[in-house]
């Protein structure tokens, strides 16, 4: 069988091609779609079959032709597409992240096969000090980006249960670069919590004592969206969180690890300021009332940087390190032994 897969050239979506052991029929957008799918092809090492289509259309924009072409060789609908830009307009984050989710679940009913879509962890920010595995109320604190995220959930929800879609709402987290990385991929410049990190804009980093950070490796997230279209759910929509949940890092322990890390660098990190949770929090949201720029998207993410929330979920399968996840964000890492001085030197003799 085969998986249609959308948001197949995007940073996720290029770590899960490399994961799945089955042909992909890639929703690619433009005209070009042929050559984009057989450059993802050989980027990935998938089986791909690019097919021209547009996430805000409904059926994704594929044709009638198309669509009864596909059925009976489709058995899952893979949505990893998105808007994640944390500074977008609302018109663009919802023509994406709500209608297009919507069409995904339209579309695999046509199909008749099941749906994995991914949403985001940070739809439960500031619900509470643990987030499960349920659809959560819309929060008035949430920013446009997390909102529309949340909407696509619902609506994927309600698309489901109208045409009875087995549904799978993979919650995803802030994403670093692989920790198996393959060779010549630079893909951890690409994320935005690395360039809010090691962009150079700011000269401090502020952060609130206690807040917790669920960043995890993109090959690790990838593993665990295939592991899941091989399970079988006994929900019809069934919400899972991937991430670290409880393992995640406090934020001063990556901060510390960080400046470590870059000690010969200094440039590449910048000063870690500790500021109240309500100072960071408000920053963010006068940030989201902004027009798009990079350095309004980085004064919305602060908020990452002040929230205590867990989000509960059976993790990632494998134990990810602070070392290691810094590393995965493109942080330089020396290897060197501590140094000790001459007087704890002498201890042994």
């Amino acid at each position: 069988m085969t998986l249609l897969v959308s948001g197949g050239t995007g940073f996720l979506g290029l770590a899960l091609l490399r994961q799945v052991r089955e042909p992909v029929v890639a929703v690619i957008r433009g005209n070009d779609f042929e050559h984009r799918a057989r450059s993802l092809a050989r980027k990935s090492g998938a089986e791909i079959e690019g097919v021209r289509g547009d996430l805000s259309l409904p059926n994704w924009g594929l044709t009638d032709e198309k669509i009864a072409e596909l059925r009976g060789r489709i058995r899952a609908v893979v949505n990893v597409a998105g808007d994640v830009a944390w500074s977008a307009p609302w018109s663009r984050l919802a023509q994406i992240n709500i209608d297009g989710a919507a069409h995904g679940a339209e579309l695999a009913h046509r199909l008749n096969a099941k749906l994995l879509h991914a949403g985001s962890l940070y739809v439960g920010y500031e619900s509470g000090d643990e987030v499960g595995e349920v659809l959560l109320e819309e929060k008035e604190g949430l920013t446009k980006y997390e909102r529309s995220k949340l909407r696509g959930e619902w609506a994927v929800a309600r698309a489901a249960k109208k045409y009875e879609v087995p549904t799978v709402l993979a919650r995803i987290p802030a994403l670093s670069g692989d920790l198996d990385p393959v060779e010549g991929d630079n893909g951890a410049k690409k994320v935005p919590l690395a360039r809010l990190i090691t962009s150079g804009w700011w000269r401090v980093l502020p952060y609130a004592t206690g807040a917790r950070l669920d960043v995890c490796p993109r090959d690790l997230v990838a593993a665990k969206l295939v592991e899941l279209l091989g399970e079988d759910h006994s929900e019809l929509v069934d919400v899972r969180n991937i991430g670290q949940a409880a393992a995640a890092p406090f934020v001063e322990s990556f901060i510390r690890e960080a400046a470590v890390a870059s000690e010969r660098e200094p440039r590449s990190f910048p000063r870690p300021v500790r500021m109240p949770a309500t100072w960071l929090k408000a920053v963010s949201k006068q940030a989201d009332r902004l027009d798009e720029h990079p350095k309004n998207a980085a004064a919305i993410g602060l908020r990452y940087f002040a929230s205590r929330t867990v989000y509960t979920g059976s993790g990632l399968g494998r134990e990810v390190s602070v070392r290691s996840l810094v590393k995965t964000l493109g942080m330089p890492l020396h290897d060197d032994p501590p140094k000790i001085n001459g007087f704890y030197a002498g201890w042994p003799t």
